[in-house]
């Protein structure tokens, strides 16, 4: 996460370049404290004209390639979206800014989301640091993204550092580059190594005794890895000492 006065510097930069995202950076963050009538105006005037293709609300742009309306939000001169349909993601490709999508959550069925994330590879996001991934239930049906799909992904989204996921067997990857990862169930992503991460949270309802077990093999796979953080409900009656791993009730 950027701090207030490295985006200072950034906001400089793009000023000098005449790029105003530059002054959408440096207003925003002057109106963090009791901003004017005359900061908001001009804060509008620019959102519009570095993002007013992704924000409008006008029904017949929603229908068309532009637009996704209050499902695009601009936080410090970047892009935080909330996909709820591929076309979404397509929207983000032809928008003047959409390269500066920072956050991105993906809700919806199984194969749109799959086809949401795996859309994603297809060209390089390199400010995208959080994705969010909610998939509805569906009975009886594993419609995961595969090792291949969540390679490329990966590959192209490097600052990527934060996953969270909800829903069962939503991706496998051999490799999870990040940091952080949250997962509604154990088996929510399946990955063979991941490196760098350093900290899991499971959301689950309930854990099985033998979950001391299940965190030597998370180990093994994430070898960085020095916290677990698991609901105190589903702790109940469950102990876990681990030599390297905290595991805390939350």
């Amino acid at each position: 996460n950027f701090t207030a006065d490295q985006l200072a510097v950034y906001a400089d930069r793009l000023i000098s370049l005449g790029d105003p995202r530059g002054e959408l950076i440096s207003l925003e963050l002057a109106m963090r404290d009791a901003p004017t009538e005359a900061q908001r105006v001009r804060y509008e005037a620019l959102l519009a004209t570095c993002f007013g293709d992704l924000r409008s609300t006008a029904v017949d742009e929603l229908r068309s390639t532009r637009g996704i309306g209050a499902r695009a939000a601009v936080e410090l001169g970047f892009l935080a979206v909330d996909a709820r349909e591929v076309r979404d993601l397509r929207k983000i490709y032809n928008a003047h800014h959409g390269r500066y999508l920072r956050r991105l959550a993906i809700r919806g069925e199984a194969s749109m989301c799959r086809d949401a994330f795996a859309m994603l590879s297809l060209r390089r996001h390199a400010w995208l640091e959080r994705i969010t991934i909610v998939q509805e239930p569906v009975p009886h049906y594993d419609y995961d993204v595969n090792a291949e799909t969540a390679r490329a992904v990966f590959a192209a989204t490097p600052c990527l550092g934060s996953l969270a996921v909800t829903g069962r067997h939503v991706i496998t990857a051999a490799e999870l580059p990040l940091r952080w990862l949250w997962m509604s169930e154990l088996e929510s992503v399946r990955f063979e190594h991941a490196p760098h991460l350093t900290t899991l949270v499971l959301a689950v309802t309930q854990l099985d005794q033998d979950f001391a077990a299940v965190v030597d093999g998370l180990v093994r796979r994430a070898p960085l890895l020095e916290a677990i953080h698991v609901p105190a409900a589903a702790m109940a009656g469950i102990e876990v000492a681990h030599p390297t791993v905290r595991v805390r009730a939350t």
